[in-house]
Formats: C-alpha cells, sequence, structure tokens
C-alpha cells in the first residue's frame, strides 16, 4: 500500500537555531496530518528530543492512525566547517527510559555549533535509526560529506536543487529519496507543498520503514499527485 510519509515537522520544543515556530496547539497540528492524509509523521525538532511531549504526541497520533515516530534533527559540521542538518529517526515500540537516553545523549553531546561527521555515524549507535541527511535544502551535506557518514535516504525540498543535481551526478550515489515539508509555521502546512513522499509499505512501523529506504528507490512525488 502507498503510505504519505512526513518526517520533518517542528514543534514548540525545538532546542537551538532560532526556529520561530508558530504553533497553536498539538491537537490542531494532529488535525492538519489527518487532513493531508500522513500516516507515518515525526517531530524531529532540533538537538531534541522532549520524551513527555513524543509521549503525547504519539498517543493523541494514534487515536488518528498515524504512526509518530520519535526523532531529532542533529546539527553535524561539514568538511568546510558549515552546518548541515540530518534527521535521526527511532523506533517507535522505544520504553520510556530507552526515550529518555536519546533525550540526554542529545542534551550532552550535541551543542547548537554541531558535531563532527564522525561522531553523526556514532552518537546513537546502541540505538537502530534511520538517518536522512538534507541534500537538496539550504543546510545540505555536500557530495565529500556524504562519504563520510552512514544514511537510509537524503532528503530534497526542490528537484532542481544545484547540490542534490551535483550530488546525484557522482556515479557512486544511488540513494533513496524523500521530500517533508519541514513545517515551522502549522498555519501553513504543509510549508514546503513542492513535492511529497508515497512509499509503499507491507506494515505501518519502523521496520518496514527502514528497510522500504534501502532499495535506493525516488519517493518523491510532485504535490498534484497526492
Amino acid at each position: 500500500m502507498k503510505v504519505k510519509v512526513d518526517l520533518h515537522l517542528h514543534s514548540f520544543v525545538s532546542r537551538s537555531n532560532g526556529d520561530g515556530i508558530k504553533w497553536t496547539s498539538l491537537f490542531d497540528a494532529i488535525s492538519k496530518l489527518v487532513e493531508n492524509n500522513v500516516q507515518i509523521a515525526a517531530f524531529s525538532d532540533h538537538n531534541k528530543l522532549d520524551v513527555n511531549f513524543y509521549i503525547e504526541a504519539k498517543n493523541l497520533a494514534q487515536t488518528a492512525n498515524i504512526l509518530l515516530l520519535p526523532a531529532i534533527e542533529v546539527n553535524v559540521v561539514r568538511l568546510d566547517g558549515q552546518i548541515a542538518n540530518i534527521i535521526y529517526i527511532f523506533d517507535q515500540d522505544l520504553e520510556k527510559d530507552q526515550l529518555i537516553k536519546i533525550s540526554e545523549i542529545a542534551n550532552q553531546e550535541i551543542p547548537k555549533r554541531g558535531i563532527s561527521l564522525v561522531k553523526c555515524n556514532t552518537i546513537f549507535q546502541e540505538f537502530q535509526t534511520i538517518k536522512i541527511p538534507h541534500v537538496g535544502k539550504s543546510d545540505h551535506f555536500k557530495y565529500e560529506d556524504l562519504l563520510q557518514i552512514e544514511y537510509d535516504a537524503i532528503e530534497i525540498s526542490n528537484e532542481n536543487d544545484k547540490n542534490y543535481l551535483s550530488v546525484m551526478k557522482k556515479e557512486n550515489i544511488n540513494p533513496s529519496i524523500v521530500a517533508f515539508s519541514d513545517t515551522h509555521k502549522w498555519n501553513d502546512y504543509p510549508q514546503l507543498r513542492r513535492l511529497i513522499t508515497l512509499i509503499d509499505l507491507e506494515n505501518i512501523n519502523f521496520k518496514d520503514l527502514k528497510k522500504a529506504l534501502n532499495k535506493n528507490i525516488n519517493y518523491t512525488k510532485r504535490r498534484v499527485d497526492d
């Protein structure tokens, strides 16, 4: 079955980057996901996992038949010293003490100035993750950076992005490609409107999602195709 996925959402708990989140309520956010037929979602807030917020959001999303996965968007220092972003998605079946451990790691080990490319591979190594770096967005990883990190798919917001096109010309690059809304302003959901992500899944869960993202498929569609 085709499943609509949006793993790049922001809430008022984002810790850094001066996000200026325009937020009304959790109920309103989940309602907008329902209205837009999203079936798998994640609040991937900057450098932070707020455990209590996630549990509340997960429970509310469940009543709307939406799978909400725990996630964090992490600042990483590129080879040229600039900041790039990568999203870490975690299993929905993690116990609360495991979520607290993830939250503690984020609070203690991710400064606003970012972690190194090497640490990018190891920071959450005790947990199974889906890792999705930005490639076709402003805070992107370049080709040389991608060679240093582990990932399951790449995220774009525009199929004509210059960095994305440059990366995809390389012979040894053939990732799955996704596009999410990166919503900061909930009265304008979905904030990045050009592309959506539709993934063929047998079951709606973390395991099947990770398996699908390792098939090297472009899952993006123009929004008119939704």
